[in-house]
């Protein structure tokens, strides 16, 4: 209902995200967030290897910036974390779960929340894609409200699975 009310709203903005763009955009989201940074996706891996994502990520928690991560799709069979996701892991924990919250659970979704300002959801695996092999697309919808309750739904099932 409150995505339904926005859309109604002439000040909405909606803006189409593609491929490698996504991972830009993951690195602004870090760089400018001011609260928090809210973050769905299938996988974990190379992108939280990435150096310049690295910096971003430790600058943004030294700024008081909330980061909630969860991720971990699974198949009938489970899902096996490889070494890249390990190393992945091993970093963003390193920063303790009062500064990065990460939960591993069956998921699917694909969300990217900055600040109650914005969120974006479409098929790019945050956590986990930066070589953009697949075709990948993406809807970043600018409506506070919209984003607030994201944040909170995101927030609320990375605390309840987390460790």
């Amino acid at each position: 209902q409150v995505l339904e009310n926005a859309l109604t709203n002439s000040t909405t903005s909606l803006e189409v995200i593609d491929g490698s763009e996504h991972f830009n955009v993951l690195m602004r989201a870090f760089a400018e967030a001011k609260n928090s940074v809210c973050i769905l996706s299938g996988w974990i891996g190379s992108p939280l290897l990435n150096a310049e994502i690295q910096q971003l990520l430790r600058a943004a928690v030294k700024r008081g910036v909330r980061i909630f991560l969860g991720f971990g799709w699974e198949s009938s069979s489970g899902h096996e974390i490889s070494p890249t996701a390990k190393a992945a892991l091993r970093f963003v924990k390193s920063f303790g779960s009062s500064r990065v919250m990460v939960a591993q659970f069956a998921n699917h979704e694909k969300v990217l929340v900055v600040d109650d300002a914005y969120c974006i959801i479409g098929s790019n695996n945050w956590l986990s894609n930066s070589t953009f092999r697949n075709s990948e697309r993406s809807v970043l919808v600018r409506i506070p409200s919209f984003a607030s309750e994201e944040a909170k739904r995101v927030e609320a099932i990375v605390r309840q699975h987390g460790n």
